[in-house]
């Protein structure tokens, strides 16, 4: 598949998967929806099954709250087929680079071994 420029849509967030991963309602113009998969871009988040995975899943939904008005720029299509690779962004700011600055992500550019991010595991209750 050849690769598309990214684009910019607007949406809402319905639910959160793990860290980097959640799916979203996208508006694509003319009364026209799509939910669709996206996975967080050039990040890495613990899975969520380790620990640590739910804290950063947690850390996500805090940042992006369910049903507000989002903007998403799609950049690729992912090797899992129906996900999209995508910038989240949230009254201007990335909620990507917020995930790393937070230290819930680490930098990943999807090639080689997965990084890890280094910040202190700790469940919710």
């Amino acid at each position: 598949m050849p690769r598309l420029e990214p684009r910019a849509y607007p949406g809402e967030l319905v639910s959160v998967y793990d860290g980097d991963t959640c799916t979203l309602d996208l508006d694509l113009g003319f009364r026209t929806w799509r939910r669709t998969n996206v996975r967080l871009y050039g990040i890495n988040c613990i899975e969520l099954k380790n620990p640590g995975g739910r804290a950063a899943r947690m850390h996500l939904m805090e940042l992006v709250p369910f049903h507000r008005l989002v903007t998403v720029t799609t950049i690729e299509a992912d090797k899992y087929g129906d996900r999209w690779l995508g910038i989240i962004i949230v009254d201007g700011t990335s909620m990507n680079e917020q995930m790393v600055i937070d230290g819930y992500a680490a930098r990943w550019d999807g090639t080689g071994v997965r990084p890890v991010p280094t910040w202190p595991i700790g469940e919710p209750t």
